[in-house]
């Protein structure tokens, strides 16, 4: 067993823009009797189909008149407001966040949102009007919240924010995450761990990847998951970061966290369009490095949007090789776009589809030899290259059925690695006898596919419980070829081959979860949750060359059947503070074991490891809602 224990203070300040999206229009039948206000206001999400963002002590209060006839859901929800001064906005088309204007000696409220009397306008009152910071919206747990509310370590870092410093790769923006450990691998790419949960470059991953609520990448080593995809912010929304054990929600290989990346929505509100362009430089590299992004939004119609994205960039390399005389070798190069499509079938139903596009490229490593000089190096002439390409194709289908919320969500994405590095400290000896060179080089040809597929429901139980239901498969298919080649030293050139490893596999994954959410009072609740799944992983090794040697064929299987879980209490000090207490559980499924050939000592699979998580956190805002901040102490178990 290893024992991590760790605590995290962190303070962050957000200003954030929230755009106007389209309120539905269509008059309704609204039934709402007289009431106390909390429970009107979730018989008015009921009866709308819209999710509430309201933090707990907010919506308090006396008995609020009933509202019965035909309305729009916004005039019911201006009509429930008239006798308070709770204040609502609009966050995206299926929520809307209520709060209550926050006074401090001598300011007026900060809310400028619409109002019963005001029909839309802006709030008015005694002294300077101000424009209130908006709340940053997550959906950590499945569901659009309030980041304060929510009771996980959550960082949110907005799209915007990277691309206008021009921080679009995990290397330049992860310093921005308590807990976010970043290395870059052999080839530049990214390998992360949260919270120190990792054990090796190249195993099963311990942080899950997800883009729209979807896995992205592959779930164990032979698949490629022991890297992260790079992808550039150029149509993205925000990049939440949860810190710790995540299984119950999101299944495999979060033992250690989840990363997600939530794509921007069509809007069918307006014509919108967006360009930039930037070059810069790098101290000791070669030309001028650029970047440009565009994106355009086009309605087509009430009810139908689509919106277009692209980029390309050029980072200069800085490096020189004095065994090639190539300057500048890693220079990377990456381009890609995204097209989706948001149809709104009816008030209550949606489609959205898409698909994003990325390559991304370098000429050379980034490593520097010391014998060889200040930033230069001595490799293999034309070693050290690298391309992935990642593909993501999305369709998200989300029904509003009065007190219900479906969402299905379906996904596929490919990831493809060509990759070379210089190998001849290791077999280069090995070369000379067989092929008369020196040299040698490893390569790698390494191309996966994931299919996920997620039901979930979300629906009140009564007043005063909320529930998940959820249902997830998952299927991979990757094939690896990892080769090495006798090569010439002066030249790069390919004299033979000396080992060639071909390795298919497959890996399965069914799980049902669950969610509940109880408030015992209108400041505390507990959320309860619990997932079973099942996996199965089928992997086949080949080996073939002259290194290969006898016996050189592997086939192998393993199955899990792991249980997560998750109870977290939590208790509202203030409508603007909050602590909260979590258990939470992960796992990372086992998989059969590398070159298990011959006489090889090592056992044929491994099982799963698990983390379980205990959690004391504090959340709160300060300053009219300017200030954000978070503290958390933890203490991880990490098992088998």
């Amino acid at each position: 067993m290893i024992r991590e224990s760790s605590a995290i203070l962190s303070a962050v300040l957000f200003s954030a823009t929230i755009l106007a999206h389209p309120v539905r229009a269509a008059e309704m039948p609204i039934d709402i009797q007289s009431q106390p206000l909390d429970r009107a206001i979730t018989a008015w999400a009921m009866q709308s189909g819209y999710q509430v963002l309201v933090s707990a002590g907010r919506a308090s209060g006396s008995e609020v008149a009933p509202i019965k006839g035909t309305y729009t859901p916004e005039r019911a929800l201006q009509l429930l407001l008239a006798s308070t001064d709770l204040k609502y906005q609009f966050v995206n088309a299926s929520t809307v966040a209520i709060s209550a204007p926050t006074n401090f000696a001598g300011r007026a409220p900060l809310a400028r949102t619409a109002t019963a009397d005001e029909g839309g306008g802006g709030a008015t009152g005694g002294g300077e009007q101000r424009e209130n910071l908006p709340s940053v919206v997550v959906t950590a747990q499945k569901r659009s919240e309030n980041l304060v509310d929510v009771p996980v370590p959550v960082t949110a870092i907005t799209a915007d924010s990277l691309v206008s410093t021009n921080q679009v790769r995990f290397q330049d923006y992860y310093t921005k995450v308590p807990g976010l450990s970043f290395l870059p691998g052999v080839r530049g790419e990214p390998l992360i761990a949260i919270r120190g949960i990792t054990t090796d470059p190249y195993t099963n991953p311990t942080v899950s990847i997800t883009v729209d609520d979807l896995p992205y990448g592959s779930s164990t080593l032979s698949g490629g998951g022991s890297t992260a995809p790079d992808i550039d912010p150029n149509d993205l929304a925000r990049i939440e970061v949860l810190r710790g054990p995540q299984g119950t929600l999101y299944g495999a290989t979060s033992i250690g966290g989840l990363v997600k990346f939530i794509t921007v929505d069509p809007s069918t509100e307006k014509l919108t369009g967006r360009a930039q362009v930037g070059v810069g430089g790098v101290a000791h590299g070669g030309d001028l490095g650029f970047n440009g992004r565009g994106s355009v939004n086009i309605p087509l119609g009430k009810s139908l949007a689509i919106r277009a994205s692209g980029f390309k960039r050029q980072q200069p390399g800085y490096v020189d090789n004095v065994q090639s005389s190539a300057k500048d070798v890693n220079r990377n190069d990456a381009h890609g776009g995204r097209l989706s499509a948001l149809w709104d079938i009816s008030e209550a139903v949606s489609l959205k589809l898409a698909a994003m596009l990325q390559d991304v490229k370098s000429q050379g490593a980034s490593d520097i030899y010391t014998q060889a000089g200040d930033l230069q190096q001595l490799t293999l002439p034309g070693s050290g290259w690298y391309e992935r390409k990642s593909d993501v194709y999305t369709a998200v289908l989300t029904a509003n059925l009065r007190q219900t919320t479906f969402t299905s969500l379906s996904g596929y994405n490919v990831d493809h690695l060509l990759a070379n590095r210089d190998f001849s400290a290791f077999y280069g000896a090995l070369a000379f006898p067989r092929f008369g060179v020196r040299g040698a080089l490893l390569g790698d040809d390494r191309r996966g596919t994931k299919f996920a597929q997620e039901l979930r429901l979300l629906t009140p139980l009564g007043d005063r419980v909320d529930w998940l239901f959820g249902l997830f498969y998952t299927k991979e298919h990757a094939w690896a070829s990892q080769f090495v080649d006798a090569a010439n030293v002066s030249t790069g050139d390919v004299a033979g081959r000396l080992l060639n490893l071909y390795i298919p596999s497959t890996y399965e994954e069914k799980a049902v979860f669950t969610d509940l959410t109880v408030r015992l009072t209108d400041r505390f609740d507990v959320q309860f949750g619990g997932r079973k799944s099942r996996n199965e992983a089928i992997q086949n090794q080949v080996n073939t060359g002259p290194l290969a040697g006898a016996g050189a064929s592997f086939s192998g299987s393993s199955k899990d059947d792991p249980f997560t879980y998750l109870v977290t209490p939590r208790f509202k000090i203030t409508p603007d503070m909050m602590v909260y207490a979590r258990f939470a559980s992960g796992y990372r499924p086992g998989a059969p074991n590398y070159n298990v050939v011959g006489a090889s000592a090592l056992p044929p699979t491994y099982g799963a490891d698990k983390t379980q998580n205990y959690e004391l956190g504090l959340k709160a805002e300060a300053f009219d809602r300017a200030v954000a901040f978070e503290a958390s102490v933890y203490d991880i178990e990490w098992k088998d």
